[in-house]
């Protein structure tokens, strides 16, 4: 150990430094990344600082070490997890000296008395054994003063390394400023759906009643249509839930997707500069590939099923009603014919007649549909209802 040194070391400036580099990492503690100090080593021979086993064994929520003799249950080692006593700790003397010739030799250490935590320790480069200061954009990763004038990365484009994190934290926070917004249009979609498919379910429901209404006068004429037309309703209205199930479900799970990887990247935002460098391009390149909100409303063609059903309903109260008037019609003609003396062949023509028409209602709503389209009817029959697609 007495040829490491400033002065004894290689004649080359390069292999000293790769030297120092190597020795540095001997001397280097796999738990807070920087030289030794008071190393211990355990029984499967690694070596860490005192004060940093001390750290890995300590109590959750006591504050208090597992480290004391006195504790017989075997912890595992931080690097290779084999169990190991912790009452066996043996004092590292020759680490210790290696650790303080190097930062003798040149490289920094920390200040006296302050060991900084791993999450605040800084890691040197390998070939050259300075700290990594600077981030190459280029390669995507960090690099000491050394490197950047290295013909490696001459015409590269270098940035401080504080510099290069900022702007891969601005660039992320714009990415997650679309993202909330993404989720604000998703919330507002999820929002509509319910409210549409309620109006579509009440319109069921009104349309129910007004179905019952139309065939309670004449039930037992019109109850194969009614059963039929009902049961049309109550497809819709299971077609209408499920489409809303379907949605909501889809938007959920959208919504789901877009906050799990909010925070993700607010978790890789707040992780070391080194660790934060290396994931966030996958994470930007995720945010990327999050696909815009796209609306999933209730399908027009849903829609116009609920209208044409609509308009059938409407056909129906017009034929019902053109039917009743004729009817009472007919009947008022029949009192004022048994008023009559005398009825003649007219009347049997005029039956005659009748029982055509009669023959023709039995043909089915072709022949109202083609009464309501006459004058007969009057403005009053003929205002179907408003398109839900014509934005009356």
């Amino acid at each position: 150990m007495a040829a490491v040194g400033p002065r004894t070391g290689p004649s080359s400036g390069a292999e000293a430094l790769a030297l120092a580099a190597e020795l540095q990492g001997e001397a280097t503690c796999s738990i807070c990344l920087e030289l030794f100090r008071e190393p211990v080593s355990v029984e499967c021979g690694h070596s860490f600082c005192r004060s940093c086993i001390a750290r890995c064994w300590e109590r959750p929520g006591t504050g208090t070490t597992t480290v004391p003799r006195a504790l017989p249950c075997p912890l595992p080692c931080p690097q290779c997890r084999e169990p190991v006593r912790p009452g066996q700790l043996r004092p590292n003397r020759q680490l210790a000296s290696v650790a303080t010739l190097l930062r003798r030799f040149s490289l920094p250490a920390a200040a006296p008395g302050e060991h900084r935590p791993p999450e605040a320790a800084v890691a040197g480069c390998v070939q050259h054994g300075e700290p990594l200061k600077l981030y190459c954009q280029d390669d995507g990763r960090a690099i000491c003063v050394v490197c950047d004038r290295a013909r490696e990365h001459r015409a590269h484009a270098v940035l401080p390394l504080d510099e290069a994190v900022q702007e891969a934290k601005e660039l992320l926070e714009s990415r997650l400023k679309v993202l909330r917004k993404d989720l604000e249009d998703y919330e507002v979609f999820r929002s509509t759906e319910e409210k549409e498919s309620k109006e579509l379910l009440k319109q069921m429901a009104a349309e129910r009643e007004k179905v019952g209404a139309e065939f309670q006068a004449l039930r037992a004429f019109l109850v194969e249509q009614e059963g039929r037309l009902l049961g049309r309703l109550e497809e819709l209205s299971r077609e209408v839930t499920q489409k809303q199930n379907e949605n909501i479900a889809q938007l959920e799970g959208e919504i789901t997707q877009l906050s799990k990887l909010s925070s993700q990247i607010q978790e890789t935002s707040r992780k070391p500069d080194l660790d934060f460098l290396q994931e966030f391009k996958n994470t930007l390149s995720r945010c990327s590939n999050v696909p815009g909100p796209k609306p999933t409303t209730v399908s027009s063609e849903m829609k116009n099923k609920v209208w044409n059903v609509s308009l059938k309903t409407f056909v129906l109260k017009g034929l019902l009603k053109k039917f009743k008037e004729d009817l009472r019609g007919e009947l008022e003609k029949e009192e004022k014919d048994k008023q009559r003396p005398l009825l003649g062949t007219g009347l049997v023509c005029r039956g005659q007649a009748k029982q055509e028409e009669i023959e023709d209602r039995k043909g089915g709503v072709s022949y109202y549909c083609r009464a309501l389209g006459g004058a007969d009817l009057g403005p009053r029959h003929c205002q179907p209802p408003p398109h839900p697609l014509s934005g009356s």
